[in-house]
Order: C-alpha cells, then sequence, then structure tokens
C-alpha cells in the first residue's frame, strides 16, 4: 500500500495544479484576512480561522482541490492507457482506490492547515497573537478531513460519468460554489434569528454538510475538546457526529467507487 500511495504522489510531482493549489493555500488567506480584520470580525485569530475555514476557503476550496486532485489521478490510467498493465504486476483496483483516496485526503489535509498557517503568520504581523494556535490547527486538519469526505460523493459521480478531464473538473468546480451557497444560505438564515444558538434546527439547511462543519469549528477550536459540555446550545455540534457521518461517507463512496471500477473495462 505505501508504494502505491508514494506512485501516486510521484505522479503528482510534476504537475502544475500542485504548485497551484500551494499557492493558493499561501495567498488566499492573505487578503482575506486583512479585510476581515478591518471588520466583519472582532479580529481575534479564532474568528479569522473560523470566517477562512468554514466560510470562504473551505466550503470553495476544499471540494475543489479534492475534487480535482481525484480528477489528476483516476484519469491518468485512463488516458496513458496504463490501467491493463497494472492488473498484469498485479494491482488490485481496491488498493488504487484506497490510494488515491489516500492522496486526496492528503491534500484537502495540507491545504487547510497551511491556510490556517497563513491566517497565523499574517495575524502575527499585524499584531493579533495567534491563540488557540494548536486547537485551531487540530480543528484546521478535521476541516479537510471533512471537506475531502464530503467530496467523495462528487468524486463518485465524475468516475460514473467518465468524461473528459476539463468536464469533470468543471463539475468540482460548481460542486464547490454548490457548497459556498449552502453557508451563505444558512448564514441568511441565522441571521433572521435573534442569535445563533437560538436558530430553529428545523430547516434543512441547518443539517447541509457545510453548516455541520460550521456549528461544530467554534466549540471545538476554541476548547480543543471532541464533545461539548451538557450545558452547550444544541446549535453546536460535537466532533464524533461528524466524524461517523465523515467515515461513512467514505466507506459508501470507497466501495461504491471499487464496484464501478470493476465493471468497467480495461
Amino acid at each position: 500500500m505505501l508504494s502505491l500511495i508514494w506512485c501516486e504522489l510521484y505522479k503528482l510531482k510534476r504537475t502544475p495544479f500542485v504548485v497551484l493549489v500551494a499557492l493558493a493555500a499561501c495567498l488566499f488567506p492573505i487578503p482575506a484576512t486583512l479585510v476581515s480584520m478591518r471588520g466583519g470580525t472582532d479580529g481575534s485569530f479564532l474568528s479569522l480561522s473560523f470566517l477562512l475555514l468554514t466560510i470562504l476557503a473551505g466550503p470553495l476550496l476544499l471540494p475543489v482541490v479534492g475534487g480535482c486532485l481525484a480528477v489528476l489521478l483516476f484519469h491518468r490510467e485512463r488516458d496513458w492507457e496504463t490501467l491493463k498493465n497494472l492488473y498484469t504486476v498485479p494491482v488490485r483496483w481496491s488498493g488504487l482506490v484506497a490510494a488515491k483516496l489516500f492522496v486526496v485526503y492528503l491534500g484537502c489535509v495540507l491545504f487547510s492547515m497551511v491556510s490556517l498557517l497563513a491566517v497565523a503568520a499574517t495575524s502575527s504581523l499585524t499584531g493579533t497573537p495567534a491563540t488557540p494556535f494548536f486547537s485551531c490547527l487540530a480543528a484546521a486538519a478535521l476541516v479537510g478531513f471533512f471537506y475531502a469526505s464530503a467530496t467523495l460523493p462528487m468524486i463518485l459521480l465524475v468516475l460514473w460519468l467518465d468524461r473528459g478531464t476539463l468536464l469533470s473538473v468543471l463539475l468540482c468546480v460548481l460542486y464547490g460554489v454548490a457548497q459556498s451557497i449552502q453557508v451563505f444560505g444558512g448564514l441568511y438564515y441565522i441571521a433572521g434569528t435573534a442569535s445563533a444558538e437560538a436558530a430553529p434546527l428545523d430547516s434543512p439547511l441547518m443539517w447541509s454538510f457545510p453548516i455541520l462543519v460550521f456549528r461544530w469549528y467554534t466549540g471545538f477550536a476554541a476548547s480543543g475538546q471532541m464533545v461539548l459540555g451538557p450545558d452547550t446550545a444544541p446549535f453546536y455540534l460535537d466532533t464524533v457526529p461528524l466524524l461517523a457521518l465523515s467515515l461513512l461517507l467514505m466507506l459508501v463512496c470507497g466501495g461504491l467507487m471499487v464496484l464501478l471500477g470493476r465493471r468497467q473495462e480495461v
């Protein structure tokens, strides 16, 4: 398995997309942080990281990063016609899927963590202390993991359609836009109530994946606790249910990817 993962990483070594992703992770948070510090937040590092990872970069960019990585990795064998050679090694399709998805998860987690580090560096240079740093860094890693799982249905759709790379990338971008629309729709819904804690949970928007991450982030990043206290408002979400949902998506979508790949002609 380690050799398969290394091969998938090596495929991305000379890919311009990796450089663009690294630049986006480092540069996008800087103007977003500077603008946010001038209004819209209280200026604290926790608020800035929350804004970036749950409202701006998280729902919009992470699905695009994960989806495009998957497109590049899964389409390589088809475009280069190397899958038949891999089967003669032999290499199981299930092992290939696991290795490719590991790289997708790794890319999303690293993107999220690097973005958080860019926010920390920018806020520190402007005189805002980066605290609580380690709980926010752990929260950023989990955000990357969560959104990688949320992108799996999109990856499954791309594999099922089996279209060209350009159309597949476009679908990933549209999926990221759809995630952002859900976030802003949820924010509009919450704005109509007295406070976030008082927002009714009977709307489907409050249970969409981006809003679940939104409801979870502040409680975990501020405390570092996976399970919140009993006196916490129902609006806020524990880490365990979100982890369970992500693992369920991983098992279901991963299994369907394996079945789909085995039925395709080589």
